[in-house]
């Protein structure tokens, strides 16, 4: 499946490129097209950003909808851990169809939140775990199996996908147009 693409123009260098149509650097917040069908002419800067999007859609996209598959495992831990999880998921994928960027805030502080977490679940190893070596952990706590120094490596390793993943969120929401940019694309084409 090949997703429609327009004609874009950058401005004062005249290289064309080429854009989703749903881009929303071509549209405006109700989706309809700000520009005529045939050529766009689109600032730098602002190029680059739609570029962005264009790039980094489809993953996002995958990593809000994996979240919410996380967000019902939370609802068998605690209902409404898993209700606000689902609800900030949601607004991630929803963000990501429409574009909005106030969608997206709510879904990056919550990968922040995550991050921390996982820093959090690192420190509660290394004090709890190595300072007493008598210490019982029971199932069900941080512990994922019975090897201390295994156990550290994949909590490392879960932090490190974490913070790759809070990273292309923070570079995706940065990339997501406001209002500033919106009125400097219509007045790039009444020029």
């Amino acid at each position: 499946m090949t997703k429609n693409t327009r004609s874009v123009t950058v401005h004062p260098t005249n290289q064309e490129y080429q854009l989703a149509e749903n881009n929303p650097y071509l549209c405006d917040s109700e989706q309809e097209a700000l520009l005529e069908p045939r050529q766009v002419i689109i600032p730098e800067d602002l190029l680059e950003r739609a570029l962005i999007l264009d790039n980094m859609n489809c993953s996002v996209r995958v990593i809000c909808v994996c979240d919410i598959f996380m967000s019902s495992y939370y609802f068998f831990i605690n209902y409404i851990l898993g209700g606000v999880t689902l609800i900030i998921s949601t607004n991630g994928l929803l963000a990501t169809i429409n574009y909005k960027k106030n969608l997206m805030c709510c879904y990056v502080y919550y990968q922040y939140f995550q991050v921390f977490s996982r820093f959090a679940n690192i420190y509660y190893i290394m004090i709890y775990s190595y300072t007493d070596p008598n210490a019982n952990i029971t199932q069900g706590e941080v512990l994922l199996v019975d090897d201390k120094a295994l156990d550290m490596t994949i909590v490392c390793l879960l932090t490190i996908f974490q913070i790759i993943i809070a990273y292309s969120i923070k570079k995706y929401y940065d990339a997501l147009p406001n209002s500033d940019d919106r009125e400097r694309m219509r007045l790039a084409t009444t020029v």
